[in-house]
C-alpha cells in the first residue's frame, strides 16, 4: 500500500512553473500550516515571531504569491526569490513595486541582510548548503526565521509511506528538528526559540487550494500526517 500518484513534474520547479498562477491568484499564502486565520493575521505574526523592525533587510526563500515580500516593503527592503519563472512573472506582475528574483537559496548572493524568512521551503533545497549561504548573507545578529514543515525521529509504518508520497508529490524533503538544529549550530547560527506548532495552526486556507492542483493530493493513510509543524528563530553572533 504505497501507491505512488502520477504526477507531470519531476522537480518543485516544475511544479510551481504549473501551478504559480492558480494557486497564488488564489490565496495569499500557499502554506500547509498557517498561524491565524487570515493572511493579514499570519503576516503580522511572522513580523513578530521573527524580530523584524523598520529599516530591516529582508530576503524571502520561495516568495509564492509575492504577498509577504510586498507587505515587509512597507516595513524596509524586502525581495523574495523563486527557482520557478512563473513564479516571479506572477509575483512581478501582481506587485511591480516590490522586488523578486530568479534565485536559489543554497546560492543567492545579497549581503547585508538583518532577517531571511523560510516558510516551508527549506525541504526544497539542500539544507546545508543553503544555511552556509545564508550565514555568509547575514550582517552579524541577524535572523533566519524558519516555520518549516518536519519528519518524524521515530516514524510508524504509515507515517513513513504517506512521508515518502508526500515528498514525490511536492519535491519536497523535510528533516527532522534534531537534524535541522544540528546542522544550524554546525554552520555557526545560535538557536534563540523553538516551537512545535503542531495543532496550533490553521490548515484551512491550505485545503482549499488541493482542489486547484493538476493532480489529485491523496495519502493511504489520510488521518496520519508526515510530520509536525516546526518554528526556528536562529540568530548570527555579533
Amino acid at each position: 500500500m504505497n501507491g505512488k500518484i502520477d504526477i507531470p513534474w519531476k522537480s518543485e520547479e516544475e511544479f510551481y512553473n504549473l501551478h504559480a498562477y492558480k494557486l497564488f491568484s488564489h490565496s495569499e499564502f500557499y502554506h500547509v500550516a498557517v498561524l491565524g486565520n487570515s493572511a493579514q493575521e499570519f503576516l503580522q505574526n511572522i513580523i513578530k515571531r521573527a524580530r523584524i523592525e523598520p529599516g530591516a533587510k529582508i530576503l524571502d526563500l520561495g516568495c509564492g504569491s509575492g504577498y509577504l515580500v510586498n507587505e515587509l516593503r512597507k516595513i524596509g527592503n524586502a525581495c523574495g526569490i523563486s527557482t520557478s519563472s512563473e513564479c516571479i512573472r506572477f509575483c512581478q506582475e501582481k506587485y511591480p513595486l516590490s522586488r523578486y528574483e530568479l534565485g536559489n537559496m543554497e546560492s543567492f548572493d545579497e549581503k547585508g541582510l538583518t532577517h531571511v524568512i523560510a516558510l516551508e521551503s527549506l525541504g526544497y533545497a539542500d539544507p546545508e548548503k543553503t544555511l552556509i549561504n545564508i550565514f555568509s548573507n547575514l550582517d552579524p545578529g541577524g535572523y533566519f526565521y524558519i516555520k518549516e514543515w518536519c519528519r518524524y525521529e521515530h516514524e510508524s509504518m504509515a507515517q513513513s509511506i504517506n512521508r515518502e508520497i508526500f515528498e514525490d508529490y511536492w519535491k519536497y524533503y523535510p528533516k527532522t528538528v534534531l537534524d535541522m538544529i544540528q546542522i544550524a549550530t554546525q554552520c555557526g547560527f545560535e538557536l534563540i526559540e523553538f516551537h512545535d506548532l503542531t495543532g496550533k495552526t490553521n490548515y484551512d486556507l491550505f485545503m482549499e487550494t488541493v482542489p486547484l492542483h493538476l493532480c489529485e493530493f491523496s495519502l493511504p493513510f489520510p488521518k496520519i500526517w508526515i510530520g509536525l509543524a516546526a518554528e526556528f528563530l536562529l540568530r548570527k553572533p555579533e
